[in-house]
């Protein structure tokens, strides 16, 4: 198939998928495997994906690492829709990790978490937990180990505040 046709299709990599290969950082080099399937489905284990952000989960994928940094940084610059770049800061956050490079990598959730809308309800307020959480892990890479434990305390209060 190909690539262009593979980019357009939905890829079946849900999107609490997406954000736990995020949250962990995935080591590179590591074996990964994303079904690329020809139909979309409706099932809600699935999301689209635009073709820029295709190509950059497969170059994370094929450990090119810094290509795909170098790309998300351009589509950072460019984008206008603020919920898009939000998102592609987020991944930007998650291929710095992964470059072992903590301290740009909070910097942009940092970014995602400044432009958060409000918590007002369970679901936002867990989203805001696991940023609180992921900023945490980048203190702790920059061995900034009080900074880990506020950051790690505020997600553990909002979490048992949770229904």
């Amino acid at each position: 198939m190909p690539l262009q046709m593979k980019l357009a299709k939905t890829l079946t990599v849900g999107l609490s998928a997406l954000y736990l290969v995020a949250s962990t950082f995935v080591v590179p080099n590591r074996a990964l495997s994303v079904e690329i399937i020809a139909e979309p489905t409706r099932s809600h284990s699935s999301i689209n994906v635009e073709s820029g952000q295709a190509e950059v989960i497969q170059m994370i994928l094929d450990g090119k690492l810094k290509e795909a940094e170098d790309q998300l940084s351009e589509e950072i610059h460019d984008e206008k829709d603020k919920f898009r770049k939000r998102d592609l800061n987020y991944m930007l956050a998650a291929v710095l990790k992964m470059e072992e490079n903590s301290t740009s990598a909070r910097k942009h959730l940092q970014i995602v978490l400044n432009d958060e809308p409000p918590a007002n309800d369970p679901q936002k307020q867990l989203h805001h937990a696991l940023l609180l959480k992921r900023i945490g892990d980048c203190y702790y890479g920059e061995r900034k180990f009080k900074d880990a434990l506020a950051s790690y305390n505020a997600a553990l209060l909002i979490s048992q505040a949770l229904p």
